[in-house]
Parts: C-alpha cells; structure tokens; sequence
C-alpha cells in the first residue's frame, strides 16, 4: 500500500470538513443568547483492553462544539457535534505488515453533564456519524462508514470561560452492510482536550 503524504490528506480531505462549520457560525450569528463551547481534542485508541484478534491503532485529531439544551442546579444536557481527521496506524492480517491510514468525517450526539461541583463537571455521552475510511483490517471494508462512540469524562475548571476536558471512551465502526466484508472495529480510546465558551 502506497502511503499518502500528509500534507496531501490534509489539503484534499480537511478543507471539506472544515466547510461543516459554515452552519454554525451562521447559527451563532442569529442567536440572541450564544452559549456555545468550542474545544479541541487530543486521543489514542487501540485494542490494547479488549479481547479481539486485530491491529488498528489510531489518533484523533478533534473539534467540538456544544451548547446546552437544558440546564438546572444538579445537572444539564448538551448536544455536540464533533468534526474529526484521524491518523490510523492497521495491519490487514493480524500478523501482517504494519500500514498507515486516514480517516476524516463528523459525529452528531450530546451528553449529560453533572453541575453539583463548581470546579469538576463529570458527563457521560454519545456521538454517531458518519466518516470515510481510507484502510482498514480485512474485517472491515474500507470506504464509507458510520462511527458510534460512547464516552465518560470530566470537565475542569480553569477559568470562567476555559475547561480542560478528560474522557476515555469506546468506538465501533461499520458500514451498516452496505458493502462486505462488514466485521467492525472495535477501539478503546483516551482523549485529552480544551474548550472555549462564546
């Protein structure tokens, strides 16, 4: 497998995804109460903790924006979107040679977050979507999929506008049988990031 330069990926797969953000900014614009957070992640997923026979390693490289739905003193739920460009690292026979890979696409869910504590903010939430694919294992297809994530994670508090956030989280992908193979991947992941309120 020839592997792309990653400048390349960048510029022909990065740009489209970055056009997903025209909506918000224009929801932003008309909203006479903006209360939305922006943040950036950071993570690693492998299978490392779970009992499967595949390689596929991968880092995120995330954005999130979220803004509440509802909000009361002990708790609130938000809904996020989450555009992405990954970095995969995949062997296509578990004994195989080692190949590299992309991926890029959006995730669309909320979560639930605890607000009893000033500083410290646990949540839990999901985020499905779908994504492109450049490699994968011989399991999976490579091409078209959907991405399902559950989470669980902390915010805290740096200052009244600035969260940093710590989550670890579950992923399976799979493309819904459109296209054979269809066995999924599975990953266990850990992400790290910051967020911004508007």
């Amino acid at each position: 497998m020839t592997q792309i330069n990653s400048t390349q990926q960048l510029t022909k797969h990065f740009i489209p995804l970055l056009l997903t953000f025209i909506p918000f900014q224009s929801l932003q614009a008309q909203d006479s109460h903006p209360d939305y957070r922006v943040g950036f992640f950071y993570g690693q997923g492998s299978q490392k903790l779970l009992s499967v026979n595949y390689h596929h390693n991968i880092k995120y490289f995330q954005m999130q924006i979220s803004s509440p739905i509802t909000v009361n003193q002990n708790w609130q739920a938000d809904w996020i979107i989450i555009p992405q460009y990954n970095s995969t690292k995949f062997k296509y026979n578990h004994n195989g040679k080692e190949h590299s890979g992309y991926e890029f696409g959006v995730g669309f869910g909320g979560l639930i977050k605890a607000n009893k504590w000033k500083n410290f903010k646990p949540y839990a939430g999901f985020a499905i979507g779908p994504h492109y694919v450049s490699g994968t294992p011989s399991r999976q297809s490579k091409g078209f999929i959907f991405s399902d994530n559950i989470f669980i994670g902390s915010t805290f508090n740096l200052t009244s506008d600035i969260d940093f956030d710590l989550r670890l989280g579950f992923r399976h992908i799979s493309n819904a049988s459109i296209k054979k193979p269809n066995g999924g991947i599975n990953d266990a992941n850990l992400s790290i990031g910051f967020s911004i309120k508007y």
